[in-house]
């Protein structure tokens, strides 16, 4: 059953305006109806006041009419006349706004047009006409007459009908003013109830349920104060969770900024401010290795012994997924050489073998570090310094802790520039393509060239690929400077050709990213043929280190379809990978190409086994045997000696332009009936 008592207090809001609307609507609707009395009022007063003056001005036209007929005023009586004419114009005009503002009924319809009858219309029109006849008398309408007529109309039953026209109006006006008035007080009534109404459905629950709120809310004041204490320690476990990395503990990114700001603003001169910024080597591969929870137990002891190094006044914080940043401040007591020594400790301690569920692993940090002795000091730029001197620690060779120098910025502000640069040349396609010459080692004869990438910067001249390469690699670029330099290797091929020189092929090198592209053979094959050229004009060379992902890798299936495209393959810097052999076994390999790292240790027991070694297994699966890096006499004999078939390096031929080739070509072909290395020697 409906409890008045068990209203919701939040929607008694709701119930109010519901009932408030309802009394402004009743009284809004009475203060209409209030309104449309007074206007139906002063309408039908006006009606009424006009069907009066009818009653007069017909007894007016009478009465002027008789003057001009009157022997004692003359015809020409013009102020007689006027007057008359008034009169008929304002019984006229009363006559026309009566039929459109007072015909409201049936019973006014009635009076004014019923044909059975003298209605007021037809009565009127006629008085009026007979009226203006007075006024312009003749021998057809002998003044007389008219007279009388006016007279006889006037008197009777124009008269008579204009009264029963004011006493209809009358009666109307007043049935509708009481209809009108009827509907006011009604409304009024209907605002009065509302409000009872509410004063007994709401107001009085209102208050009942405000009592019962106050009551709860006075029981519930002394839980709120219970629990207050339990908000003020929740409230110092946000705190700290929002300051502090949630797997080690240490502050975080936040809270370091935080307390940066608060040491840059109350620092003193004198004092100095160090921030060490440091980075776990190869982190992924702990990952890869371990997984991910023998990671998360790496981090933390990392964390751990950073806090056993510093001191308790130092900051330490996890500022990224393998980066931690100390911050120490100092009244002068600390140097860097101090600070140098600190970073070396953390690398040799975390250096030191530990278990991690039950892997024995060793920890290998690179750390960079900045400090700030002058005024005013950028906390930013500070941070930054760090990081920049950490990315030259690792990209030094790992495991070293050094400080930031100017110059270093100046390096990575000069490497993002290159690297703008870079995005710009292969736009204008700037990256041209040089030859180096292979030749047979066996009779000397020019068995094709290498192409190789050189960027031909607006400023900086000539570049090396070790300029480049390594920046495309890191940044995803390799794959379109591939492109454009063995598009232009193409074009060098057809044209050397057609001028009329004898080039077997071209090798072109491939990088990884090239590789793993789906349309590799489909573009390349495209290129070969638009310069008129075939497949077997081409060898691609692959670095080993390239394909020591798994035999699914799309490398490995692009390089099958270039060779089921006939495409030749080579093996770049054998010896140096992981999977060497069993890319062998998996590929159709068509050469091996022994690095120069190997042919420079030829005159050592082991490096002339290593060679024997490899050209051994090439001879044994058919292979061709290439050996780059040649630059003596010494090295060409021993391994035409071994069997090696194709020699390439500084000794025969450094990477040349098109012009430096076309006259190597030309030199060397002069040379080469003298014996292939004495040919090489007779170019030096």
């Amino acid at each position: 059953m409906f409890n008045l008592y068990e209203l919701n207090p939040r929607r008694l809001w709701v119930k109010y305006v519901f009932a408030l609307g309802i009394i402004l609507f009743f009284l809004v609707g009475s203060h209409l109806i209030h309104l449309t009395v007074l206007s139906h009022t002063a309408n039908d007063a006006k009606i009424i006041n006009i069907a009066g003056q009818q009653r007069m001005l017909s007894q007016r036209i009478a009465f002027f009419a008789t003057k001009l007929n009157t022997p004692s005023v003359l015809s020409e009586d013009t102020e007689i006349t006027s007057s008359l004419a008034a009169a008929i114009k304002r019984f006229e005009s009363n006559h026309y706004w009566l039929l459109k503002h007072a015909l409201n009924s049936d019973a006014s319809q009635q009076m004014y047009f019923t044909p059975n009858g003298p209605e007021v219309d037809r009565l009127t029109k006629w008085y009026i006409a007979e009226a203006r006849k007075s006024i312009s008398s003749s021998d057809n309408h002998p003044l007389e007459d008219v007279i009388v007529n006016l007279d006889k109309m006037a008197s009777k039953p124009l008269l008579k009908k204009l009264d029963d026209a004011v006493t209809l109006f009358a009666d109307e006006s007043g049935a509708k003013i009481e209809r009108l008035e009827f509907l006011q007080l009604a409304s009024l009534g209907m605002a009065i109830v509302t409000i009872i109404a509410e004063a007994i459905f709401i107001f009085f629950p209102a208050q009942q349920g405000i009592i019962r709120s106050l009551k709860k809310v006075e029981d519930q004041n002394q839980d709120i104060l219970l629990q207050n204490t339990k908000l003020v320690s929740l409230s110092h476990d946000l705190n700290h969770e929002i300051n502090h990395d949630a797997l080690t503990g240490l502050k975080n990114r936040r809270a370091l900024k935080e307390e940066l700001d608060v040491c840059v603003q109350g620092y003193r001169s004198g004092s100095q401010l160090f921030i060490l910024m440091l980075d776990i080597d190869d982190f992924k591969e702990v990952n890869d290795t371990f997984g991910y929870p023998v990671g998360d137990l790496v981090l933390k002891y990392v964390a751990e012994q950073l806090n056993s190094l510093c001191r308790r006044e130092d900051v330490v914080a996890r500022v990224g997924g393998d980066e931690f940043v100390i911050m120490i401040e100092s009244s002068g007591l600390l140097s860097e050489s101090r600070i140098h020594k600190l970073a070396e400790d953390i690398i040799s301690k975390l250096k030191v073998p530990t278990i991690l569920q039950r892997n024995e692993i060793s920890i290998g940090v690179s750390i960079g570090y900045a400090v700030a002795e002058k005024l005013p000091i950028d906390g930013p730029k500070l941070i930054s310094d760090a990081d920049i001197a950490l990315r030259k620690s690792k990209s030094s060779g790992k495991g070293m802790a050094l400080p930031y120098r100017a110059d270093m910025r100046d390096e990575l502000e000069a490497h993002a520039k290159l690297l703008v640069d870079m995005m710009h040349a292969i736009e204008n396609r700037e990256f041209v393509s040089y030859l180096q010459p292979q030749v047979s080692l066996q009779d000397g004869r020019i068995t094709g060239f290498e192409v190789l990438g050189r960027w031909n910067h607006p400023e900086k001249g000539v570049l090396p690929p070790s300029v480049f390469i390594p920046m495309a690699e890191q940044v995803g670029l390799i794959d379109q400077i591939d492109e454009i330099i063995t598009s232009d290797g193409l074009a060098i091929l057809a044209k050397l050709r057609a001028e009329g020189y004898n080039v077997p092929r071209i090798s072109i090198n491939m990088s990884a990213r090239s590789l793993r592209s789906s349309n590799l053979c489909t573009d390349l094959t495209r290129s070969v043929t638009e310069q008129g050229l075939a497949p077997n004009d081409v060898l691609i060379e692959v670095l080993e280190t390239t394909m020591i992902e798994t035999s699914a890798d799309q490398a490995v299936s692009t390089v099958t379809e270039l060779s089921d495209a006939g495409y030749g393959i080579a093996i770049d810097d054998f010896g140096t990978g992981y999977s060497s052999l069993s890319m062998v076994v998996k590929l159709d390999v068509s050469e091996l190409k022994i690095d120069r790292s190997i042919v420079q240790e030829m005159d050592k027991a082991k490096g002339r086994q290593a060679l024997e070694a490899i050209i051994l297994l090439a001879k044994q699966m058919n292979l061709t045997v290439v050996a780059e890096g040649i630059e003596t006499a010494s090295q060409f004999n021993t391994l035409k000696g071994l069997g090696c078939d194709i020699a390439q390096g500084f000794k025969i031929g450094r990477p040349m332009s098109l012009d430096q080739t076309r006259r190597w070509i030309n030199s060397y072909g002069k040379n080469v009936s003298d014996g292939p290395m004495l040919a090489f020697e007779n170019l030096y």
